[in-house]
């Protein structure tokens, strides 16, 4: 994102990565490695106010369609 008066979002993505949580635990160290996520590099002068967002968003994908289930294999 570039911050300012008037800001702008260079990039934005959202996906759901799956973590197991073990029953009696409250969390759990993942590692996730986005290789393609990419934006143009923008001049030296505006480097400065670029800021980088990331966060957790339970509520991110509500408005979201459900993914649609596959029908079972016939036999």
């Amino acid at each position: 994102m570039r911050e300012g008066v008037d800001p702008k979002t260079i990039v934005s993505k959202f996906r759901r990565i799956p973590v197991a949580l073990p029953s009696g635990t409250t969390n759990v160290t993942f590692t996730d490695i986005e290789e393609d996520l990419r934006f143009p590099m923008p001049a030296r002068a505006e480097l400065e106010a670029y800021v980088l967002y990331i966060g957790f968003d339970d509520t991110g994908d509500r408005n979201r369609p459900p993914a649609k289930k596959s029908a079972p294999k016939k036999k």
